[in-house]
């Protein structure tokens, strides 16, 4: 599984070392030069980019593609399974996002990259049947993690639980059942939008590998935003509460001289709790025993579903 973290002018040249992928957030490639051209060099070198319109002050849909296609075009892009696009959503919407992907396809020739689909839904059935739905239309299928299924089965089922538990264990969930259905194929790999709790990842890559091999990459902010709002990973409030505020507020706002130390280990400290291989970055910060953050950050009351 690849991981990339969002990040803003502060860190961009520095995430070349803890992201495994390069995540550009649409809106913010008409502002900054800067921004738009990090990720031409990215594409240029042979790292693979995924580009998200989101929901949060979008671009309109044609600027949007013409956004996608002038990063096309301007860093001669000649392995089109290095760019990723998100397909328009609507936010738990099962068939208005169907229907918004086949207007998209419809009013838009085929962009010359990889498309991705996000599932959408308000219980599991609506989430399965967005999945059946998309399919034939994406190279790459998002599941994302603040589905209003989630909470909705988790407040039946264990009501006692914070949301964010409902949604990380709701989505573990999700994807544990595609599996058991053989839904899951390789080559329509998974993608994992956000996170819930820090360690989420971890549960795939070390406790459920046969569902890793399925999920080729993910993103999430996260890190950054705890850590420039002054959150550490290793304090336990972040299972009752994070710092919530929009990806484009977060990226905009912090500029060359903001302080993002916390953020950087942050980063550090979400790669070791997610079994994920460590990475060289400029904080010199010691991290606590892995088994130590481990017994903070995995709640005693974790649902057991194996």
């Amino acid at each position: 599984m690849k991981i990339a973290h969002e990040s803003p002018l502060a860190l961009l040249e520095e995430s070349k070392l803890f992201n495994d992928y390069d995540y550009a957030v649409a809106p913010l490639l008409n502002g900054d030069t800067s921004y738009y051209e990090f990720f031409v060099e990215s594409l240029k070198k042979g790292r693979e980019v995924i580009i998200d319109n989101g929901i949060e002050d979008p671009l309109e849909l044609a600027d949007y593609v013409t956004a996608i296609r002038k990063l096309i075009k301007d860093s001669k892009l000649t392995d089109d399974k290095k760019l990723t696009y998100v397909f328009p959503f609507i936010p738990d919407g099962c068939d208005e996002t169907t229907k918004g992907i086949k207007e998209f396809l419809k009013r838009f020739k085929k962009i010359p990259c990889r498309s991705m689909a996000i599932i959408q839904g308000t219980s599991f059935l609506d989430l399965f049947k967005s999945f059946h739905d998309i399919y034939p239309f994406a190279d790459k299928i998002g599941i994302p993690i603040n589905s209003k299924a989630y909470e909705d089965f988790f407040e039946t089922m264990q009501p006692q639980i914070s949301l964010l538990e409902k949604q990380t264990h709701g989505r573990q969930l999700l994807i544990e059942q595609m599996y058991h259905a053989g839904w899951l194929v390789k080559d329509k790999p998974l993608h994992l939008i956000d996170i819930g709790l820090p360690n989420e990842y971890g549960y795939y890559i070390h406790k459920h590998a046969e569902l890793s091999e399925f999920i080729e990459t993910a993103n999430t902010i996260d890190p950054i935003v705890q850590g420039v709002n002054g959150v550490e990973y290793n304090n336990p409030v972040i299972l009752k509460e994070k710092q919530l505020e929009s990806r484009i507020d977060t990226l905009s706002r912090i500029a060359s001289e903001t302080p993002v130390q916390l953020a950087v280990q942050n980063i550090r400290v979400f790669r070791v709790i997610n079994n994920l291989p460590p990475r060289s970055l400029r904080t010199g910060a010691v991290l606590p025993a892995t088994n130590a953050l481990s017994s903070i950050l995995i709640p005693a009351n974790a649902p057991s579903r194996r």
